[in-house]
């Protein structure tokens, strides 16, 4: 209800596409994982915030991260296996975090 999350207008932020493609750069893939239970929300999928945390494990320490996009393309449940694909780019990272078919879960950009 309105009562519960408040009623403050909307923040003022540049329209951008729901769609986050993974560029056409060349990536280094990383060690892969399993998901575990720490990674899971109530519905035993992994919650769209630890997406967010896995790909920022791929950040240089220090990085002045200012942005952050994600498109979230399936489910990832306990113990399928995540296997990180990442890029530098201009503005920063993307992430695409990967099944073991190369189809994303997720792909996350992190940016400056």
């Amino acid at each position: 209800s309105s009562d519960l999350y408040g009623t403050a207008p909307p923040l003022d932020m540049e329209q951008v596409s729901r769609k986050v493609k993974m560029p056409r750069v060349q990536t280094r893939e990383e060690e892969s994982f399993r998901v575990g239970r720490q990674h899971l929300d109530t519905n035993h999928h992994v919650n769209n915030a630890q997406y967010i945390m896995m790909a920022a494990d791929y950040l240089p320490e220090a990085f002045p991260l200012r942005e952050i996009r994600a498109e979230y393309r399936q489910q990832a449940k306990l113990g399928d296996l995540i296997c990180p694909h990442v890029a530098a780019t201009e503005n920063g990272y993307a992430v695409s975090l990967d099944n073991e078919e190369g189809k994303a879960f997720a792909v996350v950009l992190l940016g400056l």
